[in-house]
């Protein structure tokens, strides 16, 4: 037993007690010397409450009963709050147990008991415990030892308690101790006791970095305003007294004491990075038992698990309350909380019927979409040259429909001609959305069924999909035919050329095509008109043609699909320079990117469309070079090198390319463009070519025949 503590409590030695049970055993009368206890050590309040509790009855007297008696007033006995007794067994145990006892605790034990009362606070928190408390800090693993500026108690309070260790602050600070500056701060405490590390102080003062204060706010090293004032008023001591060595002297020193508390506190800051992390694996695994074992419950009396997974806020924070919290789940417990739980499964599985119903609506969308761009790529093509490119076996949508086969035949290709995607143009077919709207579609799309029914429903719709699909194609070439112009020198057929004026030849070839595998002439003159290649609608693109530019997307939509006269009347006069005005728009298709501009400085070879907007691109910018004042006041000569209407310009509008002027074009392209025209520069145009395309330039559109570098291009 520590001798300090037997001092403290006025206890006997072991001699005395050992002689003191030697004469009780004689027989000596006189009264025996009872084992040291707690109770006996403590000679506190509790012995006049015990005499008074053995007291027999007496019988009520009347206030001036003691003043007629002559003695002093009876004092008033001292009532208790709570239940009195608990620790009495433990203060009359001996306290040679008690400190062996207190050895095997943990030091949340001690700090807890020293706090009982102040009786135990007196027994543990004198130096002579300590090493009851290096005991108990022994019993943690991976402790560290106790820092050299703490004693026990303090070390113990720090780690283990979650109370704030300043002054009589008592509120609770559940974050953990700082290893450095060696406090833990509730949140009140960390505005008034920390602050940032000033510039004079800095390296003088201990600081940590590893505290935020509020949500948002970054990390900055923070020190003890006590210790920072303190730091101040020694510096400017020194700085009053001018000893410029001690100064130095001191700061070297306190220098070395910082670097010393940092690197002693490093085991710590690891400990408690390890007890963060155990305690909140020891907090979660609490939580999931109790969460497994209400889940199983739960399942038993016939809930789903989906029904545990809450859709809404106010619910899930609800759940969370009642099942994910560190308790174990008691029946009692469980009697309680089950109303409650029914109460949110009851509603949360409403939510979850009518999200599982919009989840299996987006999956038969989302195959639907799937399936009907299948059927679209299963589709024959709709326009091509006939015995060419593909053998259609007299199938076409319109025959199928009519078939019972429940697939749609693939054409089939017959030669290896290149060019071949350039002689075909697929079926129009509208954007999937809109064909979401088709009654039988709609029908698969809204009921309710199990997926494999819904996809034995597909197979049997696919002959109705086609069938819808030729009747919506009919109502699209009426509607977009009636929007056309009236054309008095159309003919009987697409094929019957008109003369153009002049001596041309015709450098487009012509083919026979088929249209849904029927001649082309066989079609109704208006819906003929909708195939030639000077039939230019605008849609989201500038040109836009009928029917490959509608092909399964928003451009489908007929409202969208607008006659564009002024990019036909180009696409005309092209046709008339190429000696076929009544081409159709798969003649010029097929020969693919040979058409070149001639009338420009750029020879690229380009397809037919892009050459009829390269020309409606030039008739802008010349719209609007047209009205600067340098080309009104004729102070700069500006030619419109690709109008259509008839000139005395001898250059063709366009041309067909051959292979080397083919590849002559993408040999050009490679070529670095830095010469720019000074005329157009000072019209505000910027464009960049070789140096011949900008010699050619100021010829055609600006008539200086020998263009000076520097002085007209640089």
């Amino acid at each position: 037993m520590l001798p300090g503590i037997r001092a403290i409590l006025n206890l006997p030695s072991s001699s005395a007690r050992v002689q003191s049970v030697a004469l009780t055993a004689g027989g000596s009368n006189e009264p025996s010397i009872a084992p040291p206890s707690l109770e006996n050590v403590a000679n506190s309040d509790s012995e006049p409450e015990s005499v008074e509790a053995h007291k027999p009855a007496t019988r009520k007297r009347s206030r001036g009963d003691d003043q007629n008696s002559g003695q002093p007033p009876r004092q008033p006995v001292k009532r208790l709050r709570g239940k009195t007794g608990k620790l009495k067994g433990l203060m009359n145990m001996p306290i040679e147990v008690f400190t062996e006892i207190s050895k095997h605790l943990y030091p949340i034990d001690l700090i807890l008991l020293a706090r009982a009362n102040k009786f135990f606070r007196a027994l543990l928190m004198n130096r002579s415990a300590i090493q009851t408390w290096q005991c108990a800090l022994s019993n943690v693993v991976g402790l560290p030892p106790c820092p050299k500026d703490l004693c026990e108690p303090q070390y113990a309070a720090l780690v283990f308690s979650k109370y704030c260790s300043v002054g009589m602050c008592g509120n609770q600070a559940l974050r953990l101790m700082d290893p450095v500056l060696q406090v833990r701060l509730c949140t009140s405490c960390r505005d008034s006791e920390l602050m940032p590390v000033g510039y004079r102080e800095n390296q003088l003062v201990n600081s940590s970095y590893t505290i935020i204060l509020g949500k948002g706010r970054r990390r900055i090293w923070w020190c003890l305003r006590r210790e920072s004032a303190a730091i101040l008023s020694k510096l400017d001591e020194l700085d009053q007294a001018g000893d410029r060595a001690a100064k130095l002297r001191w700061e070297k020193e306190k220098m070395h004491e910082i670097t010393q508390r940092a690197e002693d506190a490093r085991p710590l800051v690891e400990f408690l990075r390890k007890m963060e992390n155990e305690q909140k694996d020891s907090l979660a695994a609490r939580k999931g038992d109790r969460e497994g074992e209400i889940h199983s419950r739960l399942l038993e009396l016939g809930w789903v698990a989906g029904d545990f997974r809450m859709r809404e806020t106010k619910a899930l924070k609800k759940w969370n309350s009642l099942v994910c919290v560190a308790k174990p789940l008691t029946q009692r417990n469980w009697e309680t909380i089950l109303p409650q739980l029914t109460d949110l499964l009851e509603h949360n599985r409403e939510l979850r019927l009518k999200e599982e119903i919009v989840s299996r609506r987006y999956q038969r969308s989302s195959r639907l979409y799937d399936w009907i761009k299948h059927c679209w790529k299963q589709l024959p093509p709709y326009v091509c040259v006939a015995g060419n490119v593909f053998a259609m076996a007299g199938k076409t949508p319109d025959s199928m429909s009519k078939d019972h086969g429940s697939t749609l035949p693939i054409g089939e290709p017959i030669t290896s001609d290149d060019n071949a995607k350039n002689r075909v143009s697929g079926w129009p077919t509208p954007a999937t959305s809109s064909v979401l709207s088709w009654q039988p579609i709609q029908l698969l799309l809204e009921t309710d069924r199990p997926f494999e029914e819904f996809q034995a429903a597909l197979d049997q719709t696919q002959l109705a999909l086609t069938d819808l699909l030729v009747e919506w194609k009919a109502k699209v070439e009426k509607t977009i035919a009636s929007r056309l112009p009236s054309d008095p020198a159309f003919s009987a057929t697409i094929n019957s050329p008109r003369e153009p004026e002049g001596e041309t030849c015709s450098i487009i070839p012509e083919l026979d095509i088929l249209v849904d595998s029927h001649p082309i002439d066989s079609l109704p003159l208006d819906i003929q008109r909708l195939f030639r290649a000077d039939t230019i609608f605008t849609c989201s693109s500038l040109v836009s043609v009928y029917p490959d530019d509608m092909q399964d997307s928003y451009e489908s939509e007929i409202s969208s699909w607008r006659y564009n006269g002024e990019l036909s009347n180009i696409a005309r006069a092209l046709l008339v320079n190429f000696g076929r005005p009544n081409a159709n728009y798969l003649d010029v298709k097929a020969i693919g990117s040979y058409f070149a501009c001639g009338r420009c400085c750029t020879h690229s070879c380009v397809t037919w469309k892009q050459l009829v907007t390269h020309f409606y691109d030039e008739k802008q910018k010349m719209d609007v070079i047209r009205k600067l004042d340098p080309i009104v006041n004729g102070t700069i000569t500006y030619v419109f090198t690709h109008d259509i209407e008839p000139t005395d310009n001898d250059l063709p509008l366009a041309k067909l390319a051959d292979d080397e002027d083919k590849e002559a074009a993408r040999a050009a392209s490679y070529l670095p463009k830095h010469f720019s025209c000074a005329i157009c520069l000072s019209l505000d145009r910027y464009n960049y070519h070789t140096k011949p395309a900008v010699i050619e330039h100021l010829r055609d559109v600006h008539l200086v025949q020998d263009p000076e570098e520097r002085k007209h291009y640089r």
